[in-house]
């Protein structure tokens, strides 16, 4: 952890020594991350000019933090001669989203109104990776999934969802983004997996085909319907993305392989072996 923070004005650096603050005082983007690093201190030389929560980004790499206070407006800067104000941090623990995004490749793509999905087996927790036997993609009723995000959503969707029906009047898209959304939501919230940051309901990240359509939420509960007719999710997702591009002339389970063999060799997230499942639409 770093012991001091240098401020800038213009002209010589001045170095400030830490201060602890109190947790009502801390800046707003601690208050999401304040379980990691609970003695975090930004000092900004004049409160007025800079007020906490209004003047800080955040550079994020593997393993490390580092923290900038920038002025809240060019008169207050000229006012303190205050340029910036930079902090190394030193070494976080990973928060729950980017810890998701160490593993998986998920893989989907739709061909003769046919759904087709592929994954993975990884289990990923730091350095650790696990063979999973239970599978990331599965049939549940009408709608076929692969996710990413965590193994107790995915048991969540194959044996506690109850996906609902579709009034055959009703939009498929329209569907997805208001009652498949609801009880997904409520599913989540009853097996104890859904979450709340920043005052924001979290859930988490899958594909799912349905109605002969490709379709991807992610942990915010968007849903994302991609113009291309495939898809990908997990620390594999852009190496799959291009793979699939690439194949665009190859037949869907060949493209799917690809797609997953390359995450595989790429990525350390991701491991066989893998399986794929086919969604057709009903007649």
């Amino acid at each position: 952890m770093a012991e001091h923070v240098r401020v800038a004005d213009g002209t010589n650096p001045t170095v400030f020594p830490r201060i602890k603050q109190q947790r009502q005082d801390l800046l707003k983007f601690q208050a999401r991350e304040r379980q990691f690093i609970p003695d975090l201190v930004i000092v900004p030389i004049n409160q007025k000019a800079v007020r906490p929560g209004e003047a800080v980004t955040i550079d994020r790499w593997p393993g490390r933090w580092s923290a900038r206070c920038l002025p809240v407006e060019p008169g207050a800067a000229k006012a303190t001669k205050l340029v910036g104000c930079y902090c190394d941090i030193g070494f976080y623990k990973m928060n729950p989203q980017e810890e998701r995004q160490r593993m998986t490749c998920i893989v989907g793509l739709i061909s003769d109104a046919s759904v087709h999905i592929g994954g993975d087996s990884a289990g990923v927790a730091g350095y650790s990776l696990t063979v999973r036997a239970d599978r990331k993609v599965f049939r549940n009723q009408d709608f076929l999934f692969g996710f990413t995000s965590s193994f107790r959503m995915g048991q969540l969707l194959a044996h506690s969802f109850k996906p609902p029906k579709r009034d055959p009047e009703t939009d498929v898209y329209a569907f997805m983004v208001t009652d498949f959304v609801d009880a997904l939501r409520q599913c989540l919230k009853d097996g104890g997996y859904a979450r709340r940051q920043n005052e924001a309901e979290r859930g988490g990240t899958f594909l799912v085909g349905y109605a002969g359509r490709l379709f991807r939420i992610d942990d915010d509960y968007q849903v994302v319907e991609p113009v291309d007719g495939f898809d990908a999710c997990g620390c594999g997702q852009q190496i799959a993305l291009g793979a699939l591009f690439a194949s665009s002339s190859s037949p869907p389970r060949e493209r799917l392989e690809m797609a997953l063999n390359a995450a595989e060799r790429f990525s350390a997230g991701v491991r066989g072996p893998f399986h794929f499942e086919t969604l057709n639409l009903a007649p």
